[in-house]
């Protein structure tokens, strides 16, 4: 009877600890279904001038160009990138990210202070612990889906012409999110 008894307290204590030990590492990596996220054999794109890195899979071409005096990174797939250096006009990036300067104001008024064509979603997204705002931009076609982030000073604008808020890679892309310091 008291062997039963040990073996059944070892067992409980056991699987409260289970219960209550938390992984800080994990716990930085999840998504909105709060499952581990892998990036192995992925790139990592580093910004230093604008203090962020994102990871991106091998598939995606990366680059950088310059519009209006503001930086962006594009992430191509192979296909659209060819279009693209072929000369096609229609061609558009997987996604890009453009950072602007906060100006001292919360990321809501931010947006509110873009105006114009901008439609704010009311529920924020998070994904790897980042909250960002979806906004809706009119425009050519369907427009562009933007999901909008900012740390103190900067507005990280990752952007898409489709909505891309339910992409399994696209919401690993925007978990891998990281503020340099």
């Amino acid at each position: 009877m008291k062997k039963t008894i040990l073996v059944s307290l070892a067992g409980l204590a056991l699987f409260l600890a289970g219960c209550t030990q938390q992984n800080p590492a994990a716990n930085q990596n999840l998504n909105t279904n709060e499952s581990i996220i892998q990036f192995t054999d992925w790139q990592t794109y580093q910004s230093k001038k604008n203090n962020y890195e994102i990871k991106y899979p091998n598939n995606l071409k990366l680059e950088e160009t310059q519009s209006d005096d503001k930086m962006y990174a594009n992430l191509w797939t192979i296909d659209e990138y060819n279009r693209y250096k072929s000369g096609a006009t229609t061609a558009s990036p997987y996604l890009w990210i453009e950072v602007a300067s906060l100006n001292g104001v919360s990321l809501e008024n931010w947006i509110k202070n873009k105006g114009g064509s901008w439609t704010l979603e009311n529920t924020p997204y998070n994904f790897g612990g980042i909250k960002y705002l979806k906004v809706h931009e009119e425009g050519e076609g369907s427009g562009a889906y933007l999901f909008i982030t900012a740390s103190s000073t900067k507005v990280l604008i990752i952007g898409s012409i489709n909505d891309n808020s339910n992409d399994e890679i696209f919401k690993k892309i925007l978990s891998s999110l990281i503020y340099l310091q």
